[in-house]
């Protein structure tokens, strides 16, 4: 895992990464089980990403993501936001696929204020 970490951290992390962010991604991903790795990208193939299935989802949502992530594109969670029925949509800017470790105080302040607000749940 310690080989595949080296290989997709760099190609997955913003241009904006804090240092510790980085290293903190590659040590994460290293530690990871490689049967539980394999297992969660089988499981991958088999969730309902319909339009449909996830409309039927009523919860708030926050989607926070990086505006440059090449695995989850910010167009992606736009669309997701779309359909989702009480969905917001925060891209980061010159953040990768780890914002919550690349820019942690602007992923951490938007998911406190998101988490205080009032809510009515459906």
């Amino acid at each position: 895992m310690d080989q595949l970490a080296q290989t997709l951290v760099p190609q997955f992390i913003g241009t904006g990464a804090l240092p510790e962010g980085v290293r903190l991604a590659g040590h994460a991903l290293s530690q990871v089980f490689p049967g539980a790795y394999r297992r969660a990208l089988e499981a991958l193939a088999t969730f309902d990403r319909g339009a449909a299935a996830l409309s039927q989802l009523h919860l708030p949502t926050l989607l926070v993501g990086g505006e440059g992530d090449r695995c989850t594109p910010p167009d992606a969670l736009q669309a997701l936001a779309q359909v989702l029925p009480d969905a917001e949509h925060l891209r980061l800017p010159h953040v990768g696929h780890w914002p919550q470790l690349e820019d942690p105080e602007r992923f951490d302040a938007a998911l406190l204020e998101f988490l205080a607000r009032p809510r009515v749940l459906h």
